[in-house]
């Protein structure tokens, strides 16, 4: 039965416990989504290596523009909690349809500005396989937007969290046969490479939006909070604007160095060079979901707490997230730090430089302290977020964006003996190994 002024969980306001209750099937949830990324990878590893270059190197640019629209569409995750939290259930529905409106209207930039534009952006290494890679998914990232920002935030920002963990595990699976089928090839579907890995993500959005769209269309949800109620409320428009606007600024800052560094790093450093580290970065993915997933929990707590005006809630979640990320990093530097060699075995790779092999500690190592610092970055933000004080965020960004573009992209490079930056009279297919 979905009674909506039931608590978040049984647990304590704020514990450690709370947190985790909440956090786990959104961590789960977003595993799956950082899988389809990594099983993407894995599989074009195997298929060919300049795919695997390619799709590292163009993510970025997809990534990016996600990112900026789910700044704004996620703010509905806020005010369902809000909502939620005072009681006021009559206003999640209409919340959530107008982020949906949004993210369709976002068919518009991304069909007379994105695709005509961003191919022109990647490195000329990877434009080729790149383009085909983004012309398929930038298509497909309106409805990204709608299913795992509005309507996710539906579910999520109410406490009911192993909805979505179930709808994405369905979706990870078809995206799974799908990759295999269309990168591969099967019967009479001829191998399509990086466009296969681009379509079978598609499929599994898709998947995503059509089961989540039908439950949150049911009759109990259309009496209780009226997510039949689909006009526009330009109200409710700019109140979403006005939390999301500055956030996005914050992301769009962020999202152009981050793939403005990684096109100077494909293009000037050799193919095995930017293997490696792809291969460190793909490892940081595949763990990101405990950052993605705990950090909705804060936001779930935090803004039902805020609408119900229990402050001292907030300060015990800000103790538990903490505990909770030196945990996480303690454990995941077993395999990140110590001993990263199995995480590099599961790229079917061969390194043709043997003298490239001793840096993949120092690349693993590297990732982990990136995982480390931006748990707290990730997790402070959405707290702040909960509030509604995303113009903090914006301020405070430019000061962030040079550090954390260069700790993301050219740490490892600049570290390790192999980051050379050409002179202007060394032609780039030169720099190969």
């Amino acid at each position: 039965m979905d009674r909506p002024d039931r608590p978040l969980t049984p647990y304590p306001p704020g514990s450690l416990r709370e947190l985790l209750a909440i956090a786990w099937p959104m961590s789960l949830s977003a595993a799956t989504g950082c899988l389809l990324v990594v099983s993407d990878r894995l599989f074009l590893s195997r298929y060919s290596p300049e795919a695997f270059n390619a799709i590292v190197a163009c993510i970025p640019c997809y990534w990016g523009i996600l990112d900026i629209a789910m700044s704004i569409v996620g703010i509905a995750g806020v005010l369902v909690g809000r909502y939620n939290g005072a009681k006021k259930y009559s206003q999640i529905g209409p919340v959530v349809w107008q982020m949906l409106w949004f993210s369709m209207l976002l068919w518009i930039p991304i069909h007379f500005v994105l695709v005509p534009l961003l191919p022109h952006f990647l490195a000329e290494s990877v434009r080729e396989l790149g383009s085909v890679y983004l012309r398929i998914t930038f298509y497909f990232l309106p409805i990204a937007c709608a299913v795992f920002g509005a309507i996710a935030f539906f579910f999520t920002g109410r406490g009911h969290t192993r909805v979505v963990l179930w709808v994405t595990l369905i979706s990870f699976f078809s995206n799974l046969a799908a990759d295999w089928i269309l990168i591969f090839g099967w019967g009479p579907i001829p191998a399509m490479g990086i466009a296969g890995a681009a379509w079978g993500t598609g499929v599994a959005v898709s998947t995503s939006f059509i089961l989540l769209f039908a439950l949150f269309l049911r009759q109990q949800h259309r009496q209780t909070y009226r997510t039949g109620d689909l006009s526009l409320r330009w109200e409710l428009w700019g109140q979403c604007l006005r939390i999301g606007s500055p956030n996005a600024l914050t992301r769009l800052i962020n999202s152009f160095l981050w793939a403005w560094m990684m096109q100077l790093c494909v293009q000037y450093t050799s193919a095995e060079e930017f293997l490696l580290y792809g291969m460190a970065m793909t490892v940081y993915v595949a763990f990101f979901f405990l950052i993605e997933g705990t950090g909705a929990g804060v936001t779930t707590v935090d803004s039902n707490a805020i609408g119900a005006r229990r402050w001292d809630t907030v300060a015990r979640n800000t103790r538990s997230w903490v505990l909770l990320s030196f945990i996480f990093c303690g454990f995941l530097s077993l395999f990140m730090v110590f001993y990263p060699e199995p995480l590099f075995r599961l790229f079917a790779i061969d390194l043709r430089s043997g003298n490239l092999r001793p840096l993949i500690r120092e690349f693993f190592g590297w990732a982990w302290l990136l995982f480390f610092a931006e748990f707290f970055h990730f997790n402070f933000y959405s707290m702040i977020t909960a509030f509604g004080d995303t113009v903090f965020r914006m301020i405070s960004a430019p000061s962030a964006t040079a550090s954390s573009s260069r700790c993301r992209f050219t740490i490892p490079s600049a570290m390790a003996p192999i980051g050379r930056w050409p002179s202007s009279s060394t032609p780039s297919s030169t720099r190969s190994s």
